[in-house]
């Protein structure tokens, strides 16, 4: 397969990726939280911050750290836009993740 096919089946695979129920959600509610700038950004610091734990955590400390984690960000997920937007993240993650398994397992890459 030359360069040019590969990038065509790269843009094609891109398509289908953008026109999927999850990621046509993610982007939707996205556009809605942006709209807010302020919630934005606290769902900017919320991300951040979880994946810094989750990375950075030691298996001792991150149980305790989830827990606090949980507890500082309780009252802030009841909104109803942040809920709505983490769970289409997921989804659109998941997604993302089973395809790229898909790919990786097809290519037998060690």
């Amino acid at each position: 397969m030359q360069k040019s096919d590969m990038e065509k089946a790269t843009s094609k695979y891109i398509a289908a990726l953008q026109k999927s129920d999850e990621y046509c959600k993610y982007a939707e509610i996205k556009a809605k939280v942006q709209e807010e700038a302020s919630l934005w950004q606290q769902l900017c610091d919320y991300r951040r911050r979880r994946y810094e734990f989750q990375n950075l955590t030691s298996t001792e400390e991150l149980f305790d750290r989830v827990d606090a984690f949980e507890r500082d960000y309780r009252e802030w997920k009841k909104n109803p836009l942040v809920t709505e937007f983490l769970d289409a993240e997921l989804a659109f993650c998941r997604m993302m993740q089973e395809a790229n398994m898909q790919i990786m397992d097809a290519m037998d890459f060690e």
